[in-house]
């Protein structure tokens, strides 16, 4: 399991958590042994969900999952262990400079 995380731009129309323009912290979950030439499909992945200009900035190996703690995670893991691939996003949207 491979957790890659950076930030993208919500592009959903009234969404109850997230406001269109506003960028978030995201991790994206995958099986892909070979992620990161498949950069692109993952990047439209993430754009089907109502996410843009998605950058990502560090990709760790996630080797013992019992490890985590954190309940949003285990379950985008979970989700990512059932699909292939999952994403998370949290809620409150950050400001870069």
């Amino acid at each position: 399991m491979f957790v890659m995380t950076g930030y993208a731009k919500c592009t959903l129309e009234n969404h109850e958590k997230f406001e269109k323009g506003n960028r978030h912290n995201i991790g994206l979950f995958t099986l892909d042994n070979d992620h990161q030439n498949n950069i692109s499909q993952i990047k439209q992945f993430i754009q089907n969900l109502g996410w843009d200009s998605v950058e990502f900035f560090l990709t760790e190996e996630i080797k013992d999952s019992t490890s985590i703690k954190h309940e949003v995670v285990k379950q985008g893991m979970a989700r990512a262990y059932k699909n292939g691939q999952s994403l998370i996003v949290d809620d409150t949207p950050i400001h870069l400079h």
